[in-house]
C-alpha cells in the first residue's frame, strides 16, 4: 500500500514546536480525532524535524496491565533504554523511570489511543495525575523536561477524560483536535496517486472526506475511480471499509448504539429537521434532544444550524452529518444491512448508483458553502436557507436555497443554488432563485443581491440577471479557484 507524503498539518506542529522549549517542567499535550486521522504519523513528523529528541513510543493495547507491561518494557529493552530482562512491574515505575531518564536525554514521550487505558486499568489516570501534580511542584529542582503527548481516537472519551472534572481536567497544556484535510491537500495527495481530474477528485472527496489514511486505499485496489473503488473498498466479503465506520462508532456509543444509528441513519438520507428524524428514527422528540447533544457536543459527528437569517435565537435548525464517509456508510451500507449481510452486493450496488448522484449533490452543496470565502473575499460563512414560498396559484409552498451568504457591514447578501449536473442553464436557474430571493427577510429595503451558480458544465451562462450580478462556477472554474485562490 502506497504511503502517500504528509500533507499539512503545520498549524500542528508549530503547537508541539512552540510546547517543547519549555524546561523544568511536565508537559501533558492531548491530541485527539478520529481513526485515520493521522495523529500517530502527525507525531512522527514532528520527531523527524526534532533529530535531538528521541520519540519513545508506547501502544496502550486492549490487553491486561501486566502483558501491556510487559511490552513497554521490550520496547525499552529494543531501544537500549532499560537493561535486558529487566521488567517494569507498575505503572508508577514506568513513569517514575520516564523522569529519570529526562535528567539526561531529550525525549517525546507518546501514549497512543490512551483512552484504552479506561478497559484496561481505569486507575491509570489518577496515576497520571498524581505523577503531574508532583513533578510539576518538584521538577525544578531536577534539571528534567517531561514531554508527553497523548493520542486518542475515540472523540467523546477523550472529552470525558480531560474536559468533564475527571482526574486529569486542568492538567493538559495545550489540546489538538486534529481535523479532516482541507480539498487542497486532498486534491494534492490524489494528484500524486495519479487522479488529476477535478471531477474524479471530488467525487473521492465527496465519499472519503479528509482523512488521509483512506486515500492510502486507492492505490491498494488500485481504483481508476470513485464507483470502482466503491465496489472494491466497501462490497466485498474482506472489504477494508465495509464495516470501518460500524467498527468505530460501536466503541464510541457503547449500550445506547441502536438509538445513535437510528438518528444517523435518519440524518444521512436527508431528514434534516427534528421532527423529521424523530418520525424517520422512532426516538421520541422529547428524547432525541440528549442524543443529538451528544452526537454533536461529545463526538463530533453531527452539526447543528439555523437557516433562519432573524440574529434572534431561533428554533429554525437543521442537522447533518459532518464526515462524508459516515454519511456514506449510514444511508447505503448501514440502511441496506440486510443486503450486506446477505452478501447481495451486485445488488447493494446498483442500488448505490442509481443514488449516488443525488449523494454527490449533498455533498457538493456543502463543498460550496464551506469553501465561500475562496469564491468570494467578502463573505466568510455560509448556510442553507428554508422557507415558504407562493406559486402562480397564490398557493403556499416550501422551497429551499442552497447557498446564503451575508456581509453585514455591506448589506450585502449572495443566493447561490449547486447543480451536480453538465450543461446546466444558469438563466434558468437564477430566474427561479431569485423568485425565491424575494421571500427571504433580511435588509429588505437596503440589501444589495448577487447570485452564483455551481454546477460541472453550462450550456447558458449569465452575468447578470435584471441589474444584479449573477456569477457561474464549473469544474473549469473550480479548478482555477482552488490552484490560485483566486477571489471575486
Amino acid at each position: 500500500m502506497t504511503v502517500l507524503k504528509f500533507k499539512d498539518r503545520e498549524q500542528e506542529i508549530k503547537i508541539l514546536k512552540q510546547a517543547l522549549p519549555v524546561i523544568n517542567d511536565v508537559i501533558y499535550i492531548v491530541i485527539y480525532g478520529r481513526r485515520r486521522i493521522g495523529k500517530t504519523r502527525l507525531v512522527q513528523e514532528f520527531a523527524r524535524l526534532m533529530p535531538d529528541y528521541e520519540l519513545v513510543y508506547f501502544y496502550v493495547d486492549k490487553k491486561s496491565i501486566d502483558l501491556l507491561l510487559r511490552d513497554f518494557s521490550e520496547y525499552l529493552w529494543n531501544k537500549n533504554m532499560l537493561s535486558q530482562g529487566l521488567i517494569i512491574n507498575s505503572l508508577e515505575h514506568l513513569l517514575e523511570f520516564l523522569a529519570n531518564y529526562a535528567k539526561n536525554h531529550k525525549a517525546i514521550i507518546v501514549f497512543d489511543e490512551f483512552q484504552n487505558f479506561n478497559y484496561v486499568y481505569p486507575a491509570a489516570y489518577s496515576i497520571f495525575q498524581k505523577f503531574y501534580d508532583y513533578y510539576h511542584l518538584h521538577i525544578q529542582d531536577k534539571n528534567s523536561n517531561l514531554f508527553m503527548l497523548f493520542l486518542g481516537s475515540y472523540v467523546g472519551l477523550m472529552k470525558q477524560l480531560f474536559y468533564y472534572k475527571e482526574p486529569l481536567y486542568g492538567r493538559v497544556f495545550r489540546f489538538i483536535h486534529l481535523k479532516p484535510l482541507s480539498f487542497e491537500h486532498v486534491s494534492s495527495m490524489l494528484g500524486d496517486l495519479g487522479v488529476k481530474d477535478l471531477q474524479k477528485q471530488l467525487e473521492f472527496y465527496f465519499v472519503l472526506g479528509g482523512v488521509p489514511k483512506y486515500y492510502e486505499l486507492i492505490s491498494f485496489y488500485k481504483a481508476r475511480d470513485v464507483r470502482q473503488f466503491i465496489k472494491q473498498a466497501f462490497l466485498s466479503k474482506q472489504a477494508i471499509l465495509k464495516e470501518e465506520i460500524k467498527n468505530t462508532l460501536l466503541e464510541e456509543f457503547g449500550r445506547d448504539y441502536k438509538t445513535y444509528f437510528s438518528i444517523l441513519e435518519a440524518i444521512s438520507v436527508g431528514n434534516s429537521k427534528l421532527t423529521q428524524i424523530s418520525n424517520y428514527s422512532g426516538v421520541e422528540i422529547k428524547n432525541m434532544h440528549k442524543f443529538l447533544h451528544e452526537l454533536i457536543e461529545v463526538f463530533d459527528i453531527v452539526k447543528r444550524e439555523t437557516y433562519s437569517l432573524k440574529p434572534r435565537k431561533t428554533k429554525k435548525t437543521i442537522y447533518s452529518i459532518i464526515d462524508p464517509l459516515t454519511s456514506f456508510w449510514f444511508r447505503y451500507l448501514y440502511k441496506n444491512s440486510s443486503l450486506l449481510e446477505s452478501e447481495s452486493y451486485e445488488l447493494l450496488f446498483k442500488k448505490i448508483m442509481n443514488d449516488i448522484n443525488a449523494f454527490f449533490g449533498f455533498q457538493f452543496e456543502e463543498f460550496c458553502r464551506r469553501n465561500i470565502n475562496k469564491f468570494f473575499k467578502k463573505f466568510y460563512t455560509a448556510k442553507p436557507w428554508f422557507g415558504s414560498v407562493r406559486d402562480d396559484q397564490g398557493l403556499r409552498k416550501q422551497a429551499e436555497i442552497d447557498v446564503v451568504a451575508l456581509n453585514h457591514e455591506r448589506k450585502e447578501v449572495l443566493f447561490g443554488e449547486c447543480k451536480w449536473q453538465a450543461n446546466v442553464n444558469a438563466e434558468r436557474i437564477v430566474k427561479e432563485l431569485a423568485e425565491k430571493a424575494s421571500f427571504v427577510q433580511w435588509q429588505n429595503v437596503e440589501r444589495k443581491e448577487s447570485f452564483a451558480v455551481f454546477a460541472k458544465s453550462f450550456k447558458k451562462r449569465v452575468k447578470s440577471f435584471e441589474g444584479r450580478p449573477v456569477y457561474c462556477f464549473d469544474l473549469k472554474d473550480l479548478e482555477r479557484v482552488f490552484k490560485t485562490k483566486r477571489k471575486v
